[in-house]
């Protein structure tokens, strides 16, 4: 009975431990339209971030250091098509990173091929078709920038089935303990 006793603080004890660290995990979220990125910084339980220092980086040295308003977003206009490292630290251990890649940024170049030079068959004026573009692509990347916002959140969340895995492995390990103790009490008997 002492022991079982001894088992059952112990494993509340873990369990209360681990708790703080997984509720407080930060994260950096940021998107690019056209040269303007913008993102925001959150814990995973979804609590925004206001008022932390955020630092963008470009090839290893910090182009500048901005901080989050009060909902936890943040803007910065891009000089330069390289990767941006978004890189946040609310001390203790709280560190998040994200970039921003090259290819996300408009001012990527296209190197034209073939297939891209060819004669089009339709003949429409300029102005309207550059005009539709940009509108379609505008539309494009503000869907993308959802999805990214989506799926980020999506990961950021502890499930359901995670907890009772987690729960699960622990009653395992406590059986396997009881199991061996009793082994072990059985196997001192016979002797």
């Amino acid at each position: 009975m002492k022991t079982q006793l001894w088992l059952f603080v112990l494993t509340g004890s873990l369990c209360l431990i681990a708790l703080p660290c997984s509720a407080h995990n930060l994260k950096v979220f940021a998107s690019a339209t056209g040269l303007d990125i913008t993102g925001y910084v959150y814990f995973t339980d979804g609590t925004s971030v206001p008022n932390i220092p955020v630092s963008v980086q470009v090839a290893d040295q910090v182009v500048a250091e901005l901080n989050s308003d009060q909902q936890g977003e943040f803007h910065y206009y891009a000089e330069a098509t390289a990767d941006h490292l978004i890189s946040v630290n609310a001390g203790e251990g709280h560190l998040a990173h994200y970039t921003v890649k090259a290819a996300e940024l408009s001012g990527a170049t296209v190197t034209p091929t073939p297939e891209t030079t060819k004669p089009s068959t339709i003949t429409t004026s300029p102005a309207v078709c550059d005009n539709t573009v940009e509108q379609n692509l505008h539309i494009l990347q503000t869907q993308i920038s959802s999805l990214q916002q989506q799926i980020a959140a999506y990961e950021a969340k502890i499930r359901w089935h995670d907890v009772l895995g987690g729960l699960g492995y622990i009653i395992g390990l406590a059986g396997f303990w009881v199991g061996w103790q009793r082994h072990r009490t059985q196997t001192t008997k016979g002797h």
